[in-house]
């Protein structure tokens, strides 16, 4: 076959592609390149790699379609084959215009004329591994120039540009190598430092000190023998013989430190403390030696101990009786009162360091403020949650008007306040009425709905998440002058589509209710649209995404999120927070549309939770007729049913006249949704009034006339736009294809070319 639009492009060493232009394809392929050839009609892409392409090229292969996708993101890649030459497979040579056979012969010259240099460059990588092995840098260099030589001699960009990268990391590791200067300047250095700390005998300065020396001999552990620096080794030495004994020295306070510590303990116990005051001061001393800072603090403890014991026993007879004062002020509400006296009490020892008995005192005056402060909190909060409260109630927010005046009572509970108690349950049980009749007609009104629903299904086919809509109004109500003539009638009726049409909406409603952990309620509601999903290829998927996001500074408790999805959409796929949800939620059908209840708890703050949803619009039917005195106003809404060939759909609405008498006068009108092709398979006998376009779809419409008590079945085929325009360039390259075998004479396989176009036509004209 010949190349059509095929695109090849050239990997370079850098990662990035040039694309490559010839009039001869197979001029392209050389041993020493990778190629990426695209071809568009499949959007596939093979990856070919020639058998001396570099490591360098090699390496980037498996990130090929991540680096089109960013340098060439115009290129769609369905498939992506990858092939080492000689092992192309059969199709890859039906859109080359040319053969393997061809393609082997170019191969298999190139490979004659190219072997002996690739086979002195591999004796000579080989050579320069060994060098690099044994720190022949300077050499290795040199046989790496030989290399670049050879590669420019078979204009290997690629090898020359690997063997540049590596003679540079070459000249750094030489420089490394024979810097030995550098090393001894710099054990100078680490010396003058090391001897500034060790004069200062402080334990702190030797540790840095030593830490200094290791930290030297780990800088050049693998790119120098400091073995061969004497001031080094000098330098090493020392640090041995002063940090060992350093390490002595400390091992000997640790254990003294202990046998003091037992015996100061002993003492205390016997209230002896001019005996382990004297103790303590010999370890005082000791703890110079001493690093650790664990000891330090427990030897800290140890002396704040002494001090409390030496103050406690002058003031712990005024401490205990304020504290007792203290504690029966608080208990009797009188916060002001006990505050003052844990003042006084404190101002009294401040000075003396009584470190049990202060926590005390301060830990009281710390839950006395807190009592107080949570007095106050509470009647602030009530005030908050009053004007919330308010606000619900005006903007009949029952819920939440609810969920926060069971927190102001349990407020005003703990405050043991009866009077804010008896007014709030008032006001409890007053919503909880009015939201207990407001359910009770909601589910009043739905049960009528899905009774009308029962009785529709004798009528028109109802989808299981659809629930029909019937309105009756009387003739005189709608139309002036009904005329006698069925025609007229038909346009009479017809004109009432205008303002009594099956509704399209492309929003979703979503209420929310949240209550937080702390008690507090929020009610929210807002529309957010539908929108097309353009990532998608089937571009007749439509996606919203719901949820929210904590507003509190606690978490909350429970969310209960409603959406309201219009009937004219068909839910396709359900995800929560990016997963679909190991259980849906509750729903239920009402007059607007299908709402979806989720109950989602533990919310943190700042928090968020995501619901996607992915619809599919349905074809939208509006039905008004004309029974005795009566106009019947029907709205319905039906699926799409995808059939075996890609992009294809099938729609059935029967309308069925059960209604026991003979109807005079029918119109229906079904709106088509945007993004397809439409085909009318049923009813064969009957042509639509009128077919008109609308910024919803397009609108049929069928002035059906006078109906008997039978079944008239309403049949429609569609099929996705994106879908008819593959079809058109596949026929489009088949006919080309079709018209070159006439052109050749060859009529068998022009017949073959154009009974495929017939039979494709036919498959989606069953």
């Amino acid at each position: 076959m010949e190349a059509t639009n095929i695109r090849v492009f050239k990997l370079n060493y850098s990662g990035s592609f040039d694309e490559l232009g010839s009039e001869n394809l197979l001029d392209l392929f050389s041993l020493t390149d990778v190629l990426a050839i695209y071809v568009p009609m499949q959007k596939r892409m093979y990856i070919w790699i020639g058998s001396y392409a570099t490591q360098g090229l090699k390496k980037h292969i498996a990130q090929i379609r991540a680096l089109f996708s960013t340098q060439l993101s115009e290129l769609k890649i369905l498939r992506n084959i990858t092939m080492e030459a000689g092992s192309e497979p059969s199709d890859f040579f039906q859109f080359m215009g040319f053969t393997w056979e061809e393609l082997n012969s170019q191969l298999k010259q190139q490979k004659e004329e190219l072997s002996p240099i690739f086979s002195k460059i591999k004796s000579l990588e080989e050579q320069q591994t060994e060098l690099i092995d044994s720190e022949g840098y300077q050499d290795a260099i040199k046989i790496a120039e030989k290399i670049i030589a050879l590669a420019k001699e078979i204009k290997n960009d690629s090898l020359i540009i690997e063997q540049e990268d590596l003679i540079t990391e070459l000249i750094k590791k030489a420089e490394i190598k024979t810097d030995v200067d550098m090393v001894k300047k710099n054990t100078l250095d680490v010396k003058k430092k090391f001897d500034n700390l060790i004069i200062t005998n402080n334990p702190n300065d030797v540790i840095e000190a030593h830490h200094l020396v290791e930290d030297f001999k780990n800088e050049y552990k693998d790119k120098f023998d400091l073995k061969l620096i004497p001031e080094a080794v000098e330098l090493f030495n020392e640090d041995d013989r002063i940090w060992s004994t350093f390490a002595k020295e400390r091992e000997y306070s640790i254990r003294e430190l202990e046998n003091l510590s037992k015996k100061i303990k002993f003492h205390i116990e016997k209230i002896q403390l001019s005996d382990a005051e004297a103790l303590l001061n010999r370890a005082k001393e000791l703890l110079l030696n001493v690093i650790d800072e664990d000891i330090k603090d427990e030897w800290n403890e140890i002396d704040k101990n002494l001090i409390e014991l030496k103050l406690k026993h002058e003031t712990i007879g005024k401490v205990e009786k304020s504290l007792k004062e203290a504690e029966f002020l608080k208990n009797n509400y009188q916060f002001k009162e006990a505050l003052n006296k844990l003042n006084s009490t404190m101002e009294l020892i401040q000075d003396k360091e009584i470190v049990e008995y202060n926590k005390k005192l301060q830990a009281l005056k710390e839950t006395l403020l807190e009592e107080e402060q949570r007095f106050l909190n509470l009647k602030e909060e009530i005030d908050l949650l009053d004007k919330k409260l308010e606000e619900n109630r005006k903007k009949n927010q029952l819920k939440a008007a609810l969920i926060n005046c069971e927190k102001i009572l349990k407020n005003a509970r703990l405050l043991d306040d009866h009077e804010l108690v008896l007014t709030y349950t008032e006001i409890f049980d007053d919503l909880k009425n009015k939201l207990d009749a407001l359910e009770a007609k909601s589910h009043e009104e739905r049960d009528k709905l899905i009774a009308q629903a029962d009785e529709l299904k004798k009528v028109v086919k109802i989808e299981d998440d659809v629930l029909p809509l019937m309105e009756d109004f009387s003739i005189e109500d709608l139309i002036d002058n009904l005329s006698d003539d069925l025609d007229e009638v038909l346009e009479q009726i017809g004109e009432l589509l205008e303002t009594h049409r099956v509704e399209i909406k492309h929003e979703i409603s979503n209420k929310t209710i949240l209550k937080s952990t702390s008690g507090e309620a929020l009610e929210l509601e807002k529309e957010v649209q539908i929108e097309r999903l353009e990532e998608e290829e089937d571009v007749t998927i439509y996606g919203v995404q719901s949820g929210l996001t904590n507003p509190f500074e606690d978490a909350i408790e429970e969310a209960i999120l409603t959406d309201l999805i219009p009937y004219n959409y068909e839910i396709t796929e359900i995800q929560l927070n990016g997963e679909n949800p190991k259980e849906l939620p509750d729903k239920s059908l009402t007059k607007n549309g299908i709402e979806y209840e989720w109950s989602i708890q533990n919310i943190p703050p700042k928090g968020e939770v995501n619901i996607d949803y992915n619809l599919r619009r349905r074809i939208s039917r509006t039905v008004i007729l004309m029974l005795k005195d009566q106009l019947k106003i029907i709205k319905n809404h039906s699926n799409l049913n995808s059939l075996d060939l890609e992009g294809l759909y099938e729609a059935r609405l029967p309308f069925t006249n059960s209604f026991g008498d003979t109807i005079h006068g029918v119109v229906i009108e079904d709106i088509i949704p945007l993004y397809y092709l439409h085909f009318i398979k049923e009813p064969q006998n009957l042509l639509p009034a009128e077919v008109s376009n609308s910024k919803s779809g397009d609108l049929i419409k069928w002035n059906v006339g006078t109906v008997e008590s039978k079944t008239i079945d309403y049949q429609y085929r569609l099929l996705e736009l994106y879908r008819m325009e593959e079809i058109k360039i596949t026929v489009d390259t088949l006919s080309r294809n079709g018209l070159n075998a006439i052109n050749k004479g060859d009529l068998t396989v022009a017949l073959e070319i154009y009974d495929k176009i017939i039979s494709q036509l036919e498959q989606y004209n069953k």
